[in-house]
């Protein structure tokens, strides 16, 4: 049996300076973002 996730996409527009900085750090920022969410949506 397989299970199929089906992701949404959102977009965040940060301006050329936040970008830059952005790059700095050896992160994924897509899983950050979610997992950021999921915490903050657990708060509520």
């Amino acid at each position: 049996m397989h299970l199929m996730v089906v992701m949404e996409t959102i977009t965040v527009k940060v301006d050329k300076e936040l970008e830059e900085k952005m790059k700095e750090i050896d992160i994924n920022w897509s899983e950050y973002i979610r997992e950021s969410i999921r915490k903050r949506i657990e708060l509520e």
